[in-house]
């Protein structure tokens, strides 16, 4: 569990159960605000705590208290760097800096988008190169996990990219009726809504079942 998970100070659920977590994790005796927690099967080498992480009768106040009183200090500037604003700079060992809770990065998801897509996970990525062939590397490897088991052709989860200076942070994250939605689709210039584009995506997948006489779909409808 990594230290600067402290500075979401707002987090009220968290479930890190069935992991391998062996030291008590420092941050989470930081979370005051927390009303659900879940720290059971895990390997903790404290016995004592483990017991408690699984005991579904104990309290999470006691469990964070616990946690704030026995777990190692962590050092100021391990918690704090997280909130420099700063690019990273690249390193020449190949190292990848990964900094969380930046307070102009919020994304809110909206109750109307939990029932279609209950789980929301955004990053920024910086230093990458996606002109010319990284460009297409790129979408060819998005289009896999768009196809794979774990995307289900975007039934089960969907991976959306853009250009960070496009738009202004923080985001709203949300669902629309299909007359309501309007999108410029890749490769077009021009809006539609979602129900045309659906409509185009089903007459297109029908037209290339009808020429392969084949009862599957492309990944890319």
């Amino acid at each position: 569990v990594i230290p600067s998970l402290n500075i979401l100070e707002h987090l009220k659920s968290l479930n890190l159960s069935e992991n391998e977590i062996r030291d008590l994790p420092w941050a989470i005796g930081q979370l005051e605000k927390i009303k659900t927690l879940d720290l059971s099967q895990n390997p903790f080498k404290d016995g004592r705590f483990k017991k408690l992480a699984n005991d579904k009768r104990a309290k999470v106040s006691a469990v964070v208290t616990y946690i704030a009183k026995h777990a190692p200090k962590v050092s100021e500037k391990t918690t704090t760097d997280v909130r420099n604003p700063e690019q990273p700079k690249e390193n020449d060992d190949g190292t990848v800096t990964v900094r969380i809770g930046l307070p102009e990065m919020y994304v809110k998801r909206l109750e109307s988008v939990t029932p279609i897509r209950p789980f929301l996970a955004c990053c920024v990525l910086r230093n990458l190169d996606l002109t010319g062939e990284g460009f297409k590397k790129f979408i060819n490897v998005q289009t896999k996990l768009h196809s794979s088991s774990l995307c289900g052709n975007r039934t089960i989860a969907a991976i959306g990219t853009h250009e960070i200076k496009s738009f202004q942070p923080p985001l709203k994250y949300l669902a629309l009726p299909p007359d309501e939605l309007h999108i410029t689709a890749l490769h077009k210039k021009k809006p539609i809504s979602a129900k045309e584009l659906i409509d185009a995506l089903v007459r297109d997948a029908d037209l290339a079942r009808k020429r392969t006489k084949r009862n599957t779909l492309n990944p890319l409808h």
